[in-house]
């Protein structure tokens, strides 16, 4: 038995506004709030709305263990955030072996795009909140499934899962690390092609064996990207560093699995890793490995000892001053 892990809502944000934001019902929660870091975690008990609607209460003992996870990235991650990144968190009924997902609107610029905690922890832009204003506002949400079939459940504790335990732990740590933009991307299926808003940092470092790569607006360049070429490739340089020099091999099967294809590391060499797509009963690894942090590394994070390259922040900063301009352009005059 495998349980899928998937990333959601991977799209420029005129996209999501249509499929995400405009079904969400008025807000009206009361979820429970704990800060961790620069991250303010809000737990939606049964009955809450927000992006979803909660269907079981948080026990302290899950709370504890989501905020231990996410520690992994706010004790690592050193970019100053322009203001606290909110995830909202959820139990719910998942169906097709997911256990877990992450759902992380995205922000464009016409060339760039990103989720909105890369745009403001990473980048330090100080974006508004995503959605329309009755709205409940988050910068991400993820959702846990809240039951399996006898004999499956969870293990939330720190203790080893047994061969009938999903272990929780390791799901949280893999969720978030989409949050922070590992595995997403703005190809579209439908069309083939990526979005006209932007690609993600991601996105610029996948390359199928042909060489091709993500371009805004194309089906890739200079020739079509094979996104079912099973599989594709990451290119970061700090990656492949921890990959011994080689390129890093990303999950994209023969048969385009939307949440999954593009956004993991590829299974036959990376089954035990927190990024793999799935996870089976009794496996765990709630510990980032030196590839992984690479790949957030190549994207854009600051890690403990690494600095900067000069010029790093003048890029940045010139990046973010042209998203602000272009936002700017599609405010309704006064």
């Amino acid at each position: 038995m495998q349980l899928r892990r998937v990333s959601l809502c991977a799209a420029p944000a005129s996209v999501l506004l249509s499929l995400c934001w405009l079904t969400v019902p008025p807000g009206g929660a009361t979820p429970v709030t704990h800060t961790v870091g620069p991250l303010t975690l809000e737990f939606f008990n049964e009955g809450d709305v927000g992006y979803w609607t909660g269907t079981k209460d948080w026990t302290a003992a899950e709370i504890d263990a989501v905020k231990i996870m996410a520690q992994t990235y706010t004790d690592t991650f050193l970019n100053p955030e322009a203001r606290p990144v909110q995830i909202d968190l959820f139990w719910g009924t998942l169906g097709g072996g997911a256990i877990g997902q992450s759902l992380n609107p995205i922000e464009a610029d016409g060339t760039v795009a990103g989720t909105y905690a890369e745009w403001v922890w990473r980048d330090g832009e100080n974006l508004s909140q995503p959605g329309p204003p009755q709205q409940n506002k988050y910068d991400s949400a993820l959702q846990f499934n809240q039951s399996f079939t006898s004999p499956y459940t969870w293990n939330i504790g720190t203790e080893a899962p047994i061969s009938t335990e999903i272990d929780f732990r390791s799901v949280v740590v893999h969720e978030f690390a989409h949050t922070f933009g590992f595995g997403v991307s703005t190809y579209q299926s439908g069309t083939d092609t990526w979005s006209t808003g932007g690609i993600t940092n991601w996105d610029s470092f996948l390359r199928d064996s042909a060489g091709n790569a993500p371009e805004v607006g194309t089906t890739g360049e200079p020739g079509n990207f094979n996104q079912v070429d099973n599989p594709v490739y990451f290119v970061g340089g700090n990656a492949r560093a921890a990959y011994g020099g080689n390129d890093v091999p990303i999950y994209a099967p023969l048969t385009f699995a939307p949440g999954s294809s593009l956004a993991h590391l590829n299974e036959a060499q990376f089954a035990s890793y927190v990024m793999s797509y799935s996870i089976a009963p009794g496996q765990y690894n709630r510990t980032l490995s030196s590839l992984e942090w690479g790949v957030f590394e190549d994207i854009g994070w600051i890690l403990p000892g690494v600095v900067p390259e000069p010029g790093t922040a003048v890029v940045i900063l010139a990046t973010s001053l042209l998203a602000l301009r272009r936002r700017a352009a599609r405010q309704p005059a006064p």
